[in-house]
C-alpha cells in the first residue's frame, strides 16, 4: 500500500516535469495576469451596486467584452505568426492595464461598452500569445506540448482562484482601489514579460518526427482533423456556456435549501479537480488517438449536463460535476493540441488564434441560445440537449479518428 501511494506521488510529479525554463516563465506569467485580471468578474456587481446601473444594461455592456475576445483570439494569432509573441503578449497586457485604470473615471454607458472591448481583445490576445509562446518552446514530441497545455490551464484556474479571494477583501476599500491596483501591477507584468529573453528551441529528433508525420499525412488530413475539432469546439462550447448562465439558476431552484451556496460549491469542485488532476489525468490519454479523445470529452462534458435530469439530491450534482470537469480537463487539452500541432509551420498562431476566436463565439452565443430555450422550454430540455451533441460528437470523432 505504501509502495502504491508513493508510485501514484512519483507519477503525479513527473507529470509535471519535464518542460524547460522558458517554458515555465510563460505558466507563471498565465498564472499573474489570470489573478490581476479577475477584477473582470466583480464588474458586474460593480456596475450594479456601485453605479447604479440596471442588471439589463449591464448585461449588455459585459457582452462587449465577449465581443472583444471573438475579435482578441483571431488578432492574436495573426500578430503571433507575424511579430515575436512575447511583443504581443507584452503589449497586451499594457493594454489590459490602461482599460481598468480607466474604469476608475469613466461613468457612462457607452464608454464603458467600449473599454470593456478593449479590455476583451487585449484579454484573448495575451491568451493566444502566449499559449504560443510556451508551445514554441517547449521541448521534443507532442506530450510535451500537452502538459504544457494542460499546466497552463491550471495556471488560469489557480489564479482565478485566488483572484476572487483577493479582489473580494479588496472591494471592501471600494473598486476603485481594486482597478487601480490592478493596472498598476498589469503595467509592471507586461515590464516583466517584455524582458523575458527566449529562444525557440527544436532538437533534431522532434525536426525528424515532423518531417515523417509531414511524409505520411497530407495537409488536408492536417485541415480536416483541425475543423473536425473546431466544430466540436464551437457545440461543446455552447454546452460550456451555460455554467455562467442557466447553470447556476437551475442549480439554485433544484436546491432551493442549499441556494445560491448549491452553485458555489459546484463552481468550486470543478475549478479544484482540475488544478489537482488536469495535468495528470490528460498526460494518461497523450498516447490515445487525439480525434476520439476530444469526443470522448465532448461526450462526457454532454453527459454530466444530462445527469442533471435526474439530481434529485445534491449527491448526485456533485456526481454530474466530476463526469462534467473530467470531460472538460480532456477535451479542451486535446482540441487546442490539435489546433496547434496540426497547422502549418509559421501559421501555429493563427491556429490557437482560430481556436480561441471559435470559443469565444459559442461563448457569446452560448448564453442566448440557452436563455431563450430556458425561458420558453425549461432547464430539462437544454440538458436532455446537451447530452445528444455530446453523444453526436463523440460519433462524428470516431467516424473520422483516421485524421489523427
Amino acid at each position: 500500500m505504501r509502495f502504491g501511494m508513493a508510485l501514484l506521488i512519483k507519477n503525479y510529479y513527473m507529470s509535471f516535469s519535464g518542460l524547460n525554463r522558458s517554458c515555465w516563465q510563460g505558466i507563471v506569467l498565465s498564472f499573474l495576469e489570470s489573478v490581476l485580471a479577475g477584477a473582470f468578474y466583480f464588474l458586474s456587481v460593480y456596475f450594479v451596486d456601485i453605479l447604479h446601473i440596471d442588471i439589463s444594461t449591464s448585461g449588455k455592456m459585459i457582452s462587449f467584452y465577449g465581443l472583444g475576445t471573438i475579435l482578441g483570439g483571431y488578432v492574436g494569432g495573426r500578430l503571433s505568426d507575424r511579430l515575436s509573441p512575447t511583443i504581443v503578449a507584452t503589449i497586451s497586457l499594457f493594454i489590459q492595464g490602461i482599460t481598468f485604470l480607466a474604469l476608475i473615471k469613466v461613468r457612462q454607458v457607452e464608454i464603458i461598452a467600449v473599454d470593456l472591448f478593449v479590455l476583451g481583445i487585449a484579454t484573448y490576445t495575451f491568451i493566444t500569445s502566449n499559449y504560443v509562446c510556451v508551445l514554441s518552446f517547449c521541448e521534443g514530441s507532442e506530450s510535451n506540448r500537452l502538459k504544457a497545455i494542460n499546466i497552463l490551464s491550471v495556471a488560469s484556474n489557480l489564479g482565478i482562484g485566488f483572484s476572487s479571494i483577493l479582489i473580494g477583501e479588496l472591494a471592501y476599500f471600494g473598486f476603485q482601489y481594486v482597478f487601480f491596483i490592478s493596472g498598476i501591477l498589469l503595467f509592471l507584468l507586461a515590464i516583466l514579460a517584455s524582458n523575458f529573453k527566449v529562444r525557440i528551441i527544436t532538437d533534431d529528433k522532434s525536426k525528424k518526427k515532423e518531417q515523417n508525420d509531414q511524409a505520411k499525412n497530407t495537409q488536408l488530413s492536417y485541415k480536416a482533423a483541425i475543423n473536425y475539432a473546431l466544430l466540436s469546439l464551437f457545440f461543446t462550447g455552447m454546452i460550456v456556456s451555460q455554467l455562467s448562465t442557466t447553470y447556476s439558476i437551475y442549480v439554485k431552484e433544484a436546491f432551493p435549501n442549499l441556494g445560491i451556496h448549491a452553485y458555489a460549491i459546484l463552481f468550486s469542485l470543478n475549478t479544484i479537480l482540475v488544478i489537482c488532476f488536469q495535468n495528470y489525468l490528460v498526460n494518461k490519454f497523450s498516447d490515445k488517438n487525439i480525434i476520439i479523445m476530444i469526443g470522448v470529452g465532448s461526450f462526457l462534458i454532454g453527459l454530466g449536463m444530462f445527469v442533471l435530469n435526474f439530481s434529485f439530491i445534491f449527491l448526485i450534482a456533485l456526481f454530474s460535476c466530476i463526469i462534467y470537469s473530467v470531460g472538460e480537463m480532456i477535451f479542451f487539452s486535446m482540441v487546442q493540441l490539435v489546433c496547434y500541432q496540426k497547422s502549418k509551420e509559421g501559421k501555429k498562431g493563427s491556429g490557437l488564434g482560430m481556436y480561441r476566436m471559435v470559443y469565444a463565439s459559442s461563448r457569446f452565443f452560448g448564453p442566448t441560445v440557452g436563455s431563450s430555450i430556458y425561458y420558453y422550454l425549461g432547464g430539462n430540455v437544454i440538458w436532455y440537449s446537451s447530452g445528444f451533441i455530446g453523444l453526436a460528437l463523440l460519433i462524428l470523432c470516431n467516424k473520422y479518428k483516421k485524421y489523427a
